[in-house]
């Protein structure tokens, strides 16, 4: 087996469910549920292209199906960090939060990466970063935060943005905007199902308005 086909090991970082998204405004009990929801088709979507495990210290994040590995505390990048050095084969790093993400996109995402060292993907804006990539997970130097991608770029990762089209794995959610967008786009079926539950639909103008 050589480099450029071995397995991946996709580590998808989840916050503890009751301090995520706080810029989502929508009620509490709905925004936790969203985030959930999110993370269930993040999930979903990596599950068929490569072996999934969380990074968290979430109480029950031991209820999704998937391994999970711990937080030592430290921040998000260090969490990163410390989950990938357990691998010696190629590990990404997916946000949990991509609801229209799709098996296509990353599995075409993580075809690219394969030949190289290590590589990053931007989100929709350009400025954070929904995917991070390496041939061995010791090699991986995470660098989250405020215009994170940049700081990966500038720390010589290779750049997949400009190559690939890869709409829903780049529509992370942090806003009801961003949301709409993802919706457009297509979300998973977690969140549609709790979107619609919750009395939204993709249907009418303004849609999601609370």
């Amino acid at each position: 087996m050589t480099a450029t086909d071995r397995p991946w090991t996709v580590l998808v970082p989840l916050k503890r469910l009751d301090r995520s998204k706080s810029r989502l405004a929508l009620p509490p009990a709905l925004r936790r549920a969203v985030a959930e929801a999110m993370l269930l088709d993040v999930l979903a979507a990596a599950a068929p292209v490569a072996r999934v495990c969380l990074v968290s210290a979430e109480p029950a994040g031991d209820r999704y199906g998937v391994p999970v590995l711990p937080d030592p505390g430290g921040g998000l990048s260090a969490a990163v960090a410390h989950a990938a050095a357990r691998f010696d084969g190629p590990v990404a790093v997916l946000s949990g939060d991509l609801p229209a993400a799709r098996p296509a996109e990353l599995a075409a995402a993580l075809a690219a990466a394969a030949a190289l060292d290590t590589a990053v993907l931007a989100d929709a804006p350009g400025s954070g970063t929904t995917l991070l990539t390496a041939r061995r997970g010791r090699w991986l130097r995470p660098a989250y935060g405020p215009d994170s991608h940049r700081r990966h770029v500038g720390a010589g990762m290779a750049d997949l943005t400009g190559r690939l089209a890869l709409p829903g794995l780049r529509r992370d959610v942090d806003t009801v905007a961003d949301l709409r967008e993802a919706a457009r786009l297509g979300i998973g079926p977690a969140s549609t199902g709790l979107l619609a539950a919750a009395g939204h639909t993709c249907v009418g103008s303004p849609w999601l308005a609370v």
